[in-house]
């Protein structure tokens, strides 16, 4: 483990990263809950080491702090604010998959990845946890959510135009440089996406503060570039415009009748014509066009990530159609998704273990076999009852609804990308701190549709989480 801070070997943009995380630090470590909130989700725009040839072989110590070490301290910060997330049905069975894909560590080919999977995965919970926390403070309210965004997007700008985005949102070197901060251009646009929801329902935002997020996210998410999630982005709007129509019923007409206008006029320029999409630089138009039209462009920016994709896909089906017994039900080992890939991808030189796979269900029932898929669903399941529960029983339904619309491309994003090894980056601090202050912010979650109780014995009170009642003082 090198425990070097800067080193001069490192791409000018992973070394900034580093510097804003040093910024942060105190400001998490002793400002006030708010500030040091905010600083500690900004951290999530942070990917302190970067692409990197020897993820197998080393740990990065300064994304070990950032995502175990900095929740530890936070949690211990607000040790006196009651949390019940340790004992909701999600979290019990998250907690027994990670602690199986512990045991199938012992048949690991990469036991070093496979440590490091088992810390992301714990990590997610603690995250969530502290998260818990801050909202039952009512401290993840709409400052923090509008600074977070702003700040991110102001990173994003930087990292990508500024220092050139060639680490963190190179494509390929036909394709344009995807806008991301210091992070993967895929967990990027998982994070927008979140904001995007919490932007639109968030309360007490004010109208223009409201409607220029929401077109300065729509321009970050098709310049990222991510198909995945422009299609979560798409169903977030849906969903907006079916439950707010009474708000957006005007606006909608306006942009719909703009939207008819501007195909007609590009129709009459000919600018609809496939050819002229050919070179194109956007990944979402490429493969637009390469699917209705049938041309890619020259180096495949539109399908060649889904190719080599499927590659994997087909090794993972093929695998598992020959494996005995044994193997189906307790799976091939944590961070053996590898093992295909190295034969389907024999010239690929960079190579995660943990990241290589960019399928979630694939990989939990290829490495941890019906076991792992068992508690995985059941963690998933019990988690989307809970907040459609929380929904159900809670005065405000705005963020709980924000939610739901945001779930849909989490799912379809955990069928091409890889987030369990992801705790403290951006695609799955946007779902916890969505999912936080959806159910626990005071006025928002399941424990506020009632008044609160007390017990007879003790002086204690009913907290209620994501489908869980216990007493806390």
């Amino acid at each position: 483990m090198n425990f070097a801070i800067w080193d001069s070997g490192l791409p000018q943009a992973v070394l900034t990263a580093r510097v804003i995380f040093l910024i942060l630090l105190p400001v998490i470590l002793f400002g006030r809950p708010r500030w040091a909130l905010l600083a500690w989700l900004l951290t999530a725009n942070l990917d302190l080491t970067g692409p990197s040839t020897t993820v197998n072989s080393s740990v990065g110590w300064m994304n070990v702090v950032k995502s175990l070490g900095l929740p530890i301290y936070l949690w211990f910060r607000l040790r006196g604010t009651p949390s019940t997330v340790w004992r909701t049905p999600p979290a019990l069975f998250w907690l027994a998959l990670v602690a199986y894909a512990g045991v199938a560590t012992l048949w690991s080919a990469y036991p070093l990845a496979a440590v490091k999977m088992i810390g992301h995965m714990a990590g997610i919970v603690l995250i969530l946890v502290v998260l818990e926390k801050f909202a039952r403070r009512q401290v993840l309210d709409v400052t923090v959510w509008r600074w977070l965004i702003v700040i991110s997007i102001a990173m994003a700008v930087f990292q990508t135009h500024v220092i050139g985005g060639l680490t963190y949102g190179f494509d390929g070197p036909d394709q344009a440089v995807r806008l991301t901060s210091f992070v993967g251009a895929q967990h990027f646009a998982a994070l927008l996406v979140a904001f995007l929801a919490v932007t639109l329902w968030l309360d007490r935002l004010p109208t223009w503060s409201r409607w220029t997020l929401v077109a300065c996210l729509l321009v970050c998410i098709f310049l990222n570039g991510s198909r995945t999630w422009f299609l979560g982005a798409l169903i977030v709007l849906t969903a907006y415009v079916r439950f707010e129509y009474r708000r957006v019923i005007g606006p909608a007409a306006v942009g719909a009748a703009g939207i008819v206008m501007t195909v007609l006029a590009a129709g009459n320029l000919g600018l609809l014509e496939p050819d002229r999409y050919v070179n194109t630089d956007s990944r979402i138009i490429a493969t637009l066009n390469a699917l209705l039209a049938g041309q890619d462009t020259p180096g495949k920016a539109g399908l060649r990530n889904i190719g080599f994709r499927a590659k994997i896909y087909r090794g993972l089906y093929e695998e598992l159609s020959d494996a005995d017994v044994s193997e189906v039900v307790f799976g091939h080992g944590t961070s053996n998704g590898a093992k295909i890939a190295k034969l389907v991808l024999p010239r690929r030189q960079r190579l995660d273990p943990n990241r290589v796979v960019h399928n979630e269900w694939f990989r939990v029932l290829y490495e941890w076999g019906v076991v792992g898929l068992l508690l995985w669903l059941m963690s998933f399941v019990s988690l989307l009852a809970a907040v459609l529960m929380s929904r159900r029983r809670s005065r405000n339904t705005r963020m709980n609804t924000a939610l739901l619309s945001y779930l849909p491309g989490f799912i379809l994003a955990l069928s091409t990308e890889n987030a369990f090894a992801g705790a403290g980056m951006a695609m799955t601090v946007g779902l916890s701190a969505l999912l936080a202050d959806a159910v626990y912010s005071p006025g928002r979650g399941a424990e506020q549709a009632s008044p609160r109780q007390e017990v007879a014995e003790g002086g204690f009170e009913r907290c209620e989480g994501l489908g869980v009642v216990l007493r806390c003082s």
